[in-house]
């Protein structure tokens, strides 16, 4: 562990100073990062008496999941190209909670003073690597949507070991797999996406370019198939459309019938009928009454006119008032000057 320091206060990626270790590895300080410091004096004095075969950062990763890697692309070279992912595609193979679809081998330039960019320039290491595992858990295999565990940590570095014997084996026969893997992955996907789609492009501008000119008769014989489209793409429509006299026929059965449940309803019920007549009876009463009244009044109030019509004076007793004569002519001759 090179952080006991920040560890032992609570951090996870900063140092008792607060500086981030993973930050400084292209000139780490003796009084700020002794650690750092320290490992690559180590790593240099490795490679006087042999050479390193390779080198892990182990890391926590919050918010991707799974188990994966980070390592550098080494496409500039054709010695090395494809080499640095034999490692993580091995481990996938024994590890169902490492994800070699997770790795990235890219190298940003914020991460150029990562321990695994500085190790892969400066000590020119192929296997340089940081093993990332996440805070949650894997979302793929047997264990899928749980939290990792200690015992599921404590079987990724059991497979990390076992992954390092069968890189290291005298025959390379899983290497050497791995390595064919790769080739035939990874040079399909370039071919899909670089070759293919460009010179089917150019092929295509190519045609448009050279089209042969069009003959009187290849115009007429174009015609005529257009046609013939049309007309059966008119049949065909002509099939699809609904019959519209069964639909006539059909929503005219279905009237003649809600029109016999509607009558058998009204026969049914012979207690609605009798007060609905009654009702009815009822209204009429009402409605001859009112009308009686009426009549009533307007013969009398026509009798009063008559009477006011001959000179004669009327005595109003409808408000309890007694000696009040009106002259209703006078009054008539009045409204008649107005109008």
């Amino acid at each position: 562990m090179l952080n006991p320091d920040g560890v032992i206060v609570g951090n996870y990626r900063c140092s008792l100073s607060g500086q981030d270790l993973n930050r400084q590895w292209i000139s780490p300080s003796g009084r700020l990062h002794p650690e750092i410091q320290t490992v690559k004096q180590m790593m240099r004095k490795t490679l006087e008496s042999r050479a390193i075969y390779l080198f892990c950062d182990f890391h926590g990763h919050s918010r991707s999941k799974n188990a994966f890697m980070y390592g550098c692309n080494n496409n500039t070279s054709k010695d090395k190209k494809l080499k640095e992912k034999i490692f993580p595609l091995l481990f996938s193979k024994l590890s169902d909670n490492f994800s070699f679809e997770g790795c990235s081998f890219n190298i940003q330039k914020s991460k150029e003073s990562t321990a695994r960019v500085v190790v892969w320039k400066e000590f020119q290491l192929i296997n340089s690597f940081t093993l990332e595992c996440s805070f949650c858990g894997p979302n793929k295999g047997l264990y899928k949507d749980t939290h990792f565990n200690t015992q599921m940590m404590l079987d990724l570095g059991t497979k990390f070991c076992h992954t390092l014997l069968d890189y290291s084996e005298k025959d390379q026969f899983k290497v050497k797999q791995a390595m064919k893997e790769l080739e035939l992955l990874y040079n399909k996907s370039q071919s899909n996406n670089l070759a293919g789609p460009a010179n089917s492009v150019l092929d295509d501008i190519e045609k448009f370019n050279i089209q042969p000119s069009i003959s009187a008769n290849k115009t007429d014989n174009l015609v005529i198939k257009s046609e013939q489209i049309k007309s059966t793409n008119s049949v065909d429509v002509r099939q699809n459309q609904p019959k519209t006299s069964y639909i006539r026929a059909k929503y005219a059965g279905i009237k003649r019938v809600r029109g016999k449940n509607g009558q058998s309803s009204k026969d049914d019920n012979p207690q609605q009928n009798q007060m609905q007549q009654q009702q009815n009876q009822m209204r009429e009463s009402t409605q001859q009454n009112t009308g009686s009244l009426l009549s009533h009044n307007i013969a009398q109030a026509g009798i009063l006119a008559t009477q006011s019509a001959g000179g004669g004076r009327s005595r109003s007793t409808t408000n309890g008032m007694n000696g009040n004569f009106v002259k209703i002519g006078e009054k008539d001759t009045v409204n008649r000057d107005n109008d």
